[in-house]
C-alpha cells in the first residue's frame, strides 16, 4: 500500500512540475499573459491535489490542518512569523545589493498591488495547501517518519522553483524556507496552514516590494 501511496504522490508531484515547466516555456509578449500564465498553473495544480484527495484519499483531509480551533492565534502566529521571516528577506538584499535575489521590477504601482494580492489569495494558498499539506503528510503516512517527509516535500518545494529562471541557485532558499514551515507546522501548536499561508503571501509581496523601490 505504502509503495502505491509513493507512486502516487511522485505522478502527483511530476503532474504539476510538468505544469509549471510547460506553462514556463511558452513566449509572453505581454504581463497580462503572465499573469494568466501563472493563474492557470496554481489553479491546475491545486485541481490536480484535491481532486485526488477527494476521489482517493479522503482521510488524509483531517490530516491537513488548514485551520486550527482558534483563528485568531493562528493568524497572529502567521503574521508574527512573517515579521520574523523577513529579517532573512531585508537583510540579505541590504546587504549584498545583488539585484539576482528580486523578482523582476514591476512596471506600474497598480500592477504591483495586483501581484501582492495574487500572492497572499493564491500562490501562498496554494503552495502551503499543496506542499506543507499534501505532500508532507502523505509522506509522512509512507514513512512514519516526520523528519523524511520534511526533507524530501521541502526538496520537492525547492525542485518546483528551477524552471521559472532555469537556475539551480534559486533550489536552495526555498527549500530552507520549505522545511522551516513545516517544522513551524508541526511544533507550534497555533501554526496551521493558514498562519503558513499568512507568513509566505505577506513575505512575497514583501520581496515584490523591495524590487519595485529599490530596482
Amino acid at each position: 500500500m505504502k509503495k502505491k501511496d509513493f507512486f502516487y504522490c511522485i505522478l502527483i508531484y511530476t503532474c504539476i512540475y510538468l505544469t509549471l515547466f510547460f506553462i514556463s516555456s511558452l513566449n509572453s509578449k505581454s504581463l497580462e499573459l503572465d499573469i494568466i500564465k501563472n493563474t492557470l498553473y496554481y489553479l491546475i495544480s491545486i485541481s490536480i491535489v484535491i481532486i485526488y484527495i477527494v476521489f482517493f484519499d479522503k482521510n488524509l483531509y483531517k490530516l491537513l490542518k488548514i485551520t486550527g480551533s482558534n483563528l485568531k492565534k493562528e493568524i497572529l502566529v502567521g503574521v508574527v512569523f512573517f515579521l520574523f521571516l523577513s529579517l532573512f528577506t531585508i537583510i540579505p538584499f541590504m546587504v549584498t545589493k545583488n539585484e539576482e535575489l528580486l523578482p523582476s521590477k514591476l512596471p506600474s504601482f497598480k500592477i504591483l498591488i495586483y501581484f501582492t494580492l495574487f500572492d497572499i489569495c493564491i500562490v501562498a494558498p496554494c503552495e502551503e495547501f499543496i506542499f506543507r499539506g499534501y505532500f508532507f503528510e502523505k509522506l509522512n503516512q509512507i514513512f512514519d517518519n516526520s523528519l523524511i517527509a520534511n526533507i524530501i516535500s521541502s526538496l520537492l518545494f525547492g525542485l518546483l522553483h528551477y524552471p521559472n529562471k532555469k537556475s539551480f541557485a534559486l533550489i536552495i532558499p526555498p527549500m530552507i524556507i520549505g522545511f522551516i514551515f513545516t517544522l513551524c507546522k508541526t511544533k507550534i501548536k497555533n501554526c496551521s496552514l493558514i498562519s503558513l499561508s499568512i507568513a509566505h503571501g505577506l513575505n512575497n509581496s514583501l520581496i515584490t516590494l523591495i524590487s519595485y523601490i529599490f530596482t
